[in-house]
């Protein structure tokens, strides 16, 4: 449960253009995005310690749309490999957040709706709806898009709601997208944990958090009867410390 004063930072750092901002946008001081050039810090002492300040708010607006853009273009080079593409498609994203992945694929061409248990949008745009939902119960018809994104949702679910979240994102859409950070080390494991719970807004409870390596993912999406179609790997850092992010590319066998 999101407490007042997390919607209220969270309303202080939405962007008020449509869309995301144009690169190199908004301005943030140089020492700041060396500093913390993941947003990590300035996300969480906005997030969970409520503090709005403008240079920190820039900083969280600057990664987020960096982040959009970098994550659509992995998901658009993982599908041309097979013939498809995000262009001219329909897009479900789940678990939206500051919804600058759903604006990353409309920068590629998609038709995209966001979807997420609250709104916690950083970023707007008139032409992507927006739905509060719940993934394992997605209030669509069958066939409704041809891709699902779940980026950085599945390991905030508690295990035995997953296959249900799978079995449903497959029901609305051909083809699901996701994301995980990936365990590999018991230091990355703690900051994994840091970085969950500082841009959620959940530092000092105990949110689901449930990570695996990508071989435990790959094993899991096996044993669940669905074919990894591709993945791809990368491998940004936090405070000098490397953490696996896995991309996957899903359909049913």
């Amino acid at each position: 449960m999101h407490s007042k004063n997390v919607e209220d930072a969270v309303t202080t750092i939405r962007y008020e253009e449509k869309g995301l901002p144009p690169e190199g946008e908004p301005s943030v001081p140089w020492i700041l995005k060396e500093l913390d050039p993941g947003a990590i810090a300035s996300r969480t002492l906005v997030k969970s310690f409520n503090l709005a300040n403008e240079d920190l708010i820039h900083n969280v607006q600057r990664h987020e749309a960096e982040r959009g853009r970098l994550f659509s273009d992995i998901y658009e080079q993982m599908l041309t490999k097979h013939g498809l593409s995000l262009k001219d498609s329909k897009v479900l994203e789940v678990g939206a957040g500051p919804g600058a992945v759903c604006l990353g694929f409309q920068e590629v061409g998609a038709k995209v709706v966001s979807l997420d248990i609250w709104d916690g949008r950083v970023f707007y745009n008139d032409e992507v709806p927006f739905v509060i939902g719940d993934g394992t119960a997605l209030p669509f018809t069958d066939n409704s898009f041809n891709y699902l994104s779940l980026t950085s949702v599945l390991h905030h679910l508690p295990i035995e709601y997953r296959k249900t979240m799978l079995e449903e994102a497959l029901r609305v859409a051909d083809t699901v997208l996701i994301q995980e950070d990936c365990l590999t080390s018991p230091i990355t494991n703690i900051a994994m944990k840091l970085v969950d719970d500082g841009v959620s807004g959940e530092v000092g409870t105990h949110q689901a958090e449930s990570h695996m390596t990508k071989e435990g993912w790959l094993k899991y999406f096996e044993d669940a009867d669905l074919k990894v179609l591709e993945t791809v790997d990368y491998h940004p850092k936090w405070l000098g410390v490397g953490i696996e992010k896995a991309f996957f590319v899903i359909s049913r066998s």
